[in-house]
């Protein structure tokens, strides 16, 4: 495990003066990433190693397997998302066919769709687009949104299928827009060519 700091930057006026002043306002420990991950997410998708502040890889694959896959998670921002690479580009063409019951999940959605329809768009991330959409479901009883996205991989005629939820659904504090920040943070160093 690693410890990470957060620190903010506190702009204060003082008798004319511009002085900025870091704040610690919290310090916790943060898993160590896995190597297989690390190397997932390069290879298909174009990430960097590094994961931004707070999250760490994790190996995914028994979960999805045949298909390789990784995670990202971060206990600060509760987001645990999902990354699973497929042999071909249906999520890309048909995102429409991942969105009912999103993969990996016992989220559950309405018959219709468009009832359960958070918001949905397109985002830039490098050179590829990914296509995103957020739906309110159902996960033992409980209201919960999800994130199901997809986006060209690095290597050809695959793609990346991705879905993102709360890591702990007793909180109410799951933003799927930290989860596109996210997605944008880890291919912004050039990583999808």
């Amino acid at each position: 495990m690693k410890r990470v700091v957060i620190t903010l930057v506190w702009l204060v006026m003082a008798g004319g003066c511009t002085q900025y002043a870091p704040v610690t306002i919290t310090s916790m420990r943060v898993p160590d990433s896995s190597p297989k991950a690390i190397a997932i997410a390069n290879k298909y998708a174009g990430f960097k190693a590094t994961p931004a502040p707070s999250f760490w890889y994790e190996d995914s694959s028994k979960l999805t397997e045949p298909s390789l896959s990784f995670k990202l998670k971060a206990e600060p921002s509760n987001q645990d998302v999902l990354f699973i690479v497929l042999d071909d580009m249906s999520p890309v063409n048909h995102l429409e066919n991942f969105i009912g019951k999103p993969p990996f999940t016992s989220a559950r959605a309405a018959a219709n769709i468009e009832q359960v329809k958070v918001d949905e768009n397109f985002q830039w991330l490098g050179n590829v687009n990914l296509h995103w959409f957020v739906g309110r479901y159902k996960e033992n009883g409980k209201d919960l949104n999800v994130l199901v996205g997809a986006f060209p991989s690095r290597v050809s005629g695959k793609s990346v299928l991705v879905v993102s939820k709360a890591l702990d659904i007793s909180k109410n504090s799951y933003d799927y827009r930290s989860t596109l920040w996210l997605c944008d943070q880890m291919c912004s160093a050039g990583g999808q060519k």
